[in-house]
């Protein structure tokens, strides 16, 4: 299913406007930056069959305008340690050999991967990647940098019994009740802006244990 999305055209190769990005830590507190294509991680285009990953160290821009003129999709863009990498789908390798020359010409290195299978496992967010975005996200529209404490309200749904283990295993943590209606809980906590992710990620991990659902969180009032 093709998703009726605005498109930018580089030559030939689709550069769609909407993107977003998240990070991750790796190794010895390495942080890796991925860009994506919103549009991508959510509908699979068939006419761009092929994956491409494109790798340099050196500039990304220049790589990009030596791939105009290729019948791809870009819907990557990652930097990690001194590399950059661009990923691509691409509808027809035979058609992609001359832009492949170009920017192995500029140094990079072109590696095929099967299908859509690259961006699934290291482009499109998981479910925890998505948990950060949506933190960042929230974190940007009240404003608020990475200083200094907040006080939140986390959302659960989900049955009685759920919601009374999760309750009562973060009680001790510190989360106090706020509200209890049918299948809805609602619990306060306080912690450094810079560890929000941290703490939603584990109640996620925590609700689907339970097999509830972490709702997110929002300021009280």
């Amino acid at each position: 299913m093709q998703p009726p999305t605005e498109v930018a055209l580089r030559g030939r190769m689709i550069v769609r406007d909407d993107w977003n990005h998240y990070t991750y830590v790796y190794g010895d507190d390495r942080t890796a930056t991925i860009a994506f294509d919103v549009a991508a991680a959510v509908f699979s285009e068939d006419h761009f069959a092929h994956g491409v990953r494109v790798v340099t160290e050196g500039d990304l821009a220049s790589i990009e305008a030596a791939l105009d003129g290729a019948d791809a999709l870009l819907v990557g863009r990652l930097t990690y340690g001194d590399r950059r990498e661009l990923v691509l789908q691409v509808a027809d390798l035979a058609s992609f050999a001359e832009a492949r020359s170009r920017v192995e010409a500029l140094g990079a290195t072109v590696h095929d991967t099967p299908g859509w299978g690259y961006f699934d496992e290291r482009v499109c967010p998981t479910p925890a990647d998505w948990r950060r975005i949506q933190d960042r996200e929230t974190l940007e529209r009240l404003d608020l940098d990475g200083n200094g404490a907040l006080r939140v309200l986390h959302r659960f749904f989900g049955d009685d019994a759920a919601l009374d283990a999760i309750g009562s295993r973060l009680e001790a943590e510190g989360f106090a009740p706020v509200e209890r209606s049918e299948r809805r809980m609602a619990l306060a906590h306080e912690h450094p802006l810079d560890d929000v992710s941290r703490i939603t990620i584990g109640l996620m991990r925590l609700s689907e244990h339970h097999g509830a659902v972490y709702d997110g969180w929002v300021l009280p009032g």
